[in-house]
């Protein structure tokens, strides 16, 4: 159906989405036949719920034609100025951080 996580990375070793030390990355995925339904939404927001009093901020990183944006952006993410880039593929990608402590 759903799932969600965090993880911490470092300067040197970090995956696409990393914004620093202090605000894991998120990694989340809906099953394609799971999707629209609110499903995703409540997997994120729960997870947010259990990070907020342990982390100041989530950074992730998204393809910007992905529809999840939209429910980022909801939820309060921000795209981090200056982080698009081409992604593997060959279009652009961004990161975007979710701040706690604002």
């Amino acid at each position: 159906m759903s799932c969600a996580w965090v993880r911490k990375y470092t300067t040197s070793e970090h995956a696409y989405g990393f914004v620093s030390e202090d605000a894991p990355e998120l990694s989340t995925g809906t099953i394609a036949s799971f999707r629209g339904r609110g499903i995703g939404a409540r997997t994120l927001t729960e997870l947010i719920r259990v990070c907020r009093d342990e982390v100041p901020g989530i950074s992730l990183s998204v393809r910007e034609t992905n529809p999840a944006v939209r429910l980022y952006e909801r939820i309060g993410f921000r795209i981090v100025p200056g982080s698009e880039k081409i992604n593997r593929v060959g279009t652009r990608s961004f990161n975007m951080l979710l701040r706690f402590d604002v």
